[in-house]
């Protein structure tokens, strides 16, 4: 039986620049693959680059709500809960609901189903099966997020019991909940008891680097006569900055022609920090580092195929680091933190991946990573890397409506 899955989220998926695009753009290919119609809709935000009919921009009245916040962390939870008084966007979903008629819905980080669920009749949607998919445990990242930026555990706790509360909820209500990582699933089972569970690891496309934009970041870093070329690539996600300041902070380690080139919207925080900060540690980091900014992919890959190294300093957060994949994938030396191999573990013994927690290890692993030979992969390594491409992380997804309850 094919379906006509209804998929909710808090943010556009096209262009696919940060992970959680990635990832929900992905699932959204294999539904199609297995032959189902899928709809893809958005409560979100400003600030995007491009944004389809379905991507419902919140109104300002809406954010208006968000000056309150204790933290920036609770924006998604806030934003669907407010929008229930935004008739233009009630509107739009209930006509998505007629015209496409799903037979199942599916919730992405779950923050939609806060909306739809004030609605005692959103056109029968409430009663259709269920799938919710989530790439963290919200409710515990969120609250290291914030707790992390310096704020008071009390001022959060009813924001946290309320991503909490609605986690539960989603995962004893659902058909199927997906998870990233067996830590992730873990940490549902202890919510309760009723939940069903799918391990739905992340990924990437295979990388394909164009001869062009290899060439032109060859022609860049000869140019300014770069020797070592480490590479930082993420979102503005906040753990991805911390862990970058905590063990990065400092470059005085590097060579005076080495740089870290940062790329994703995590430069936008940075710019911020060069350009308020007038500090000497500041001031150096920034002549160590080269912001390029967001990339299209062509360019990404081609600034990935032309590193020394990569690094990937995560402290926080749930779920799994889909940089690492494709920093796995991509077979250069790699400068990790433990948190960052979550849901990776059995990489950590390839040759070229050094890890470590503490700043000055960090830091000492990065000089070890650009300075040692390249051991290439075993065959059976170069096998086992191909797992962490879209087309083998997504295949629990079959089983899903293989079952006769999807089918009935």
């Amino acid at each position: 039986m094919k379906h006509r899955i209804l998929m909710f989220g808090t943010y556009p998926i096209y262009p696919a620049m940060h992970g959680g695009q990635k990832r929900v753009a992905a699932i959204i290919d294999k539904y199609r693959e297995l032959g189902h119609e899928v709809k893809y809709v958005s409560i979100c935000t400003p600030g995007y680059s491009q944004y389809s009919e379905s991507d419902f921009l919140v109104s300002s009245e809406t954010m208006k709500s968000l000056a309150d916040l204790p933290s920036p962390a609770f924006t998604e939870i806030t934003v669907c809960k407010e929008s229930v008084n935004d008739l233009t966007i009630v509107d739009k979903i209930r006509s998505i609901i007629l015209t496409f008629k799903p037979t199942i819905v599916s919730y992405e980080q779950g923050y939609v189903y806060a909306f739809i669920k004030s609605f005692k009749d959103m056109l029968g949607l409430l009663d259709l099966k269920i799938i919710f998919s989530s790439q963290n445990v919200e409710w515990v990242m969120k609250k290291e997020i914030a707790l992390a930026s310096g704020c008071n555990e009390k001022k959060i706790q009813s924001y946290v019991e309320d991503i909490k509360k609605l986690e539960k909820e989603l995962l004893e209500k659902a058909a199927y909940s997906l998870a990233v990582t067996k830590s992730d699933a873990d940490s549902f089972n202890q919510l309760t008891d009723n939940a069903k569970l799918l391990i739905v690891p992340n990924g990437i496309k295979s990388l394909s680097p164009d001869e062009n934009s290899i060439e032109l970041w060859r022609n860049f870093f000869d140019e300014h006569q770069i020797r070592h070329k480490i590479i930082f690539i993420a979102s503005d996600h906040p753990p991805n900055l911390q862990g970058l300041r905590t063990f990065i902070d400092g470059v005085g380690f590097l060579h005076y022609r080495d740089r870290i080139i940062v790329a994703g919207g995590v430069c936008n925080s940075l710019k911020q920090i060069f350009h308020n900060t007038l500090d000497l540690q500041v001031a150096t980091l920034k002549n160590r580092m080269i912001l390029a900014g967001t990339l299209s992919e062509k360019l990404l890959q081609g600034l990935i195929a032309t590193a020394d190294a990569i690094i990937l300093p995560i402290m926080v957060g749930g779920g799994s680091n889909l940089k690492t994949a494709e920093a796995i994938c991509a077979e250069k030396p790699i400068i990790a933190s433990t948190c960052a191999f979550r849901g990776f573990e059995q990489f950590l013994k390839f040759p070229n991946i050094y890890i470590a927690d503490i700043a000055n290890d960090f830091q000492d692993k990065i000089l070890e990573a650009i300075h040692m030979p390249y051991i290439e992969r075993n065959p059976a390594q170069k096998k086992l890397a191909l797992e962490v491409l879209w087309d083998m992380c997504l295949k629990p997804l079959e089983v899903i409506f293989e079952e006769s309850k999807f089918n009935a």
